[in-house]
């Protein structure tokens, strides 16, 4: 199973319900299986490599006038070597990691009342128990679970053993619930049958195959805006399913693997387990309170710097300055994978700025999504903000002060109508549409900086967020 991932800084508490019960609402509750169970509880680079915009002919956008640009990955003043963080990469695990899952970065919660602690060994980890009042089993929960509108879970294993006193439960299982309405459904793994549920505590669909023979990968997906629930063994489509409501439950967003159930017991090998809900999924967030520069933060931008200075790292912020209208100066990502809907928060302040173009200003955020590359940019001049309506086409613009102190900006982006709203300082202020430019070539994109080659200046930046972050799996 093939890992992609960055680099996201995370820290989180442990907690483990002892002698028999899971954690449910924060604590050790029961749950319908008579027991005391955790399950139902109750514009960037182009063909150079190098993004940015069309500017007429000195473009940033893989277009004529980029060849003089420059990607510094090492990023301006690092003495040459990133400094040493301790940094999640994903909240997936595998056994050539040679640790724990409650061990790995981001951890996992061990929940475990079993006769012996799970074994790790080279072929995988051993999850067992002895009895149906046993469980052994890993968690992660909110806020380490954040799921979006998709939700995939990926993992490879073997069943050794499985005995159950109930048909809609088997010796080992993994259970997924998201969201406020804790919208849910479980995979259960027998000796050579797999099931979903129906509803709670009703067996749902049901798929003869061998799972104790050797290991055996799983995929499930979830798709939160239908409801649907598909699973696959060994890259073959095999059940269906969809989320479903427990009235009694009160908590959500978690997910177990294990031997989860108070009417089973068993035992299994896992090799791997890898799911893109957790909280770092997608968001990439730098600040000045991180105290590197975006392009050795985690996960990394990558720096555009024609200019004859590097970016400048204090504690107001990342100085992002240019002298001509030749340099640039910016920080770009394009492992992007936008969703529906897409968030872009930052913080900051133009210090100086001119321009021989209307439709550029000297910083800029520039965005491109989808395969068809739709976009669009908000430009921050001296006193003045404005989106494009269409390419090298100013859009609407709003008067507001940018350079006497930090101002908050948030650009929300609406895949599904092309909608494209701002707010400064918290107040709704520009309206536009994403469009198209036929010449592009590139897409999914987030740039910011100084990032037109018809307009020069100096601004200092305070923070840069985004959803739209393609992490994990």
């Amino acid at each position: 199973m093939t890992r992609i991932s960055w680099c996201v800084i995370y820290m989180v508490g442990l907690v483990a319900c002892g002698g028999g019960s899971d954690p449910v609402d924060g604590s050790c509750g029961q749950d319908e299986d008579g027991g005391q169970t955790h399950e139902d509880a109750g514009q960037a680079p182009d063909d150079s490599g190098v993004v940015m915009e069309e500017d007429a002919g000195a473009a940033m956008d893989g277009g004529p006038g980029d060849a003089g640009m420059s990607m510094d990955d090492a990023g301006p003043g690092d003495g040459g070597m990133p400094p040493v963080m301790m940094c999640c990469t994903d909240a997936g695990w595998d056994v050539t990691e040679g640790v724990t899952p409650d061990a790995d970065c981001v951890p996992w919660t061990l929940v475990d009342s079993g006769p012996m602690a799970p074994s790790l060994g080279s072929a995988g980890l051993a999850i067992a128990t002895a009895s149906n009042a046993q469980n052994q089993y890993y968690e992660q929960a909110a806020p380490t679970i954040d799921a979006g509108d998709h939700v995939q879970i990926r993992f490879r294993m073997q069943v050794t053993s499985s005995s159950a006193v109930e048909p809609w439960r088997a010796g080992t299982g993994v259970l997924f619930t998201f969201g406020p309405s804790r919208e849910k459904n479980s995979l259960y793994l027998a000796d050579g049958e797999i099931f979903l549920l129906s509803a709670e505590n009703v067996r749902g669909m049901s798929a003869s195959v061998p799972t104790s023979d050797a290991m055996h990968d799983y995929v499930i997906d979830v798709d939160r805006l239908t409801g649907s629930v598909s699973v696959s063994y060994d890259g073959t489509p095999t059940l269906t399913g969809n989320l479903f409501i427990n009235p009694g439950d009160t908590t959500t967003d978690r997910i177990l693997w294990g031997e989860v159930s108070n009417v089973a017991t068993g035992s299994s090998v896992w090799e791997s387990f890898e799911h893109d809900a957790w909280s770092g999924c997608h968001v990439a967030a730098w600040a000045a309170s991180d105290a590197v520069l975006p392009d050795l933060d985690c996960p990394p931008w990558t720096t555009v710097d024609s200019a004859a200075a590097d970016p400048v790292l204090s504690s107001a912020g990342v100085t992002v300055s240019t002298a001509s209208n030749a340099e640039n100066m910016a920080y770009t990502q394009t492992s992007i994978a936008a969703g529906s809907l897409v968030r872009i928060a930052f913080r900051m302040r133009v210090v100086s700025e001119s321009t021989s173009a209307s439709w550029r200003a000297g910083a800029g955020v520039i965005f491109a999504f989808g395969p068809a590359r739709e976009k669009n940019s908000l430009y921050v001049a001296d006193g003045e903000i404005f989106l494009l309506s269409a390419e090298n086409i100013r859009g609407m613009a709003a008067t507001v002060p940018t350079s006497d102190a930090m101002h908050d900006y948030v650009v929300e982006v609406d895949r599904t109508t092309g909608a494209v709203t701002v707010s400064y300082d918290a107040v709704p202020t520009l309206t536009g549409s994403l469009f198209v430019n036929p010449g592009d070539t590139t897409t999914d994109l987030i740039t910011w900086g100084e990032v037109s080659n018809v307009a020069t200046g100096e601004s200092i930046w305070e923070s840069f967020e985004h959803d739209a972050y393609a992490g994990c799996l």
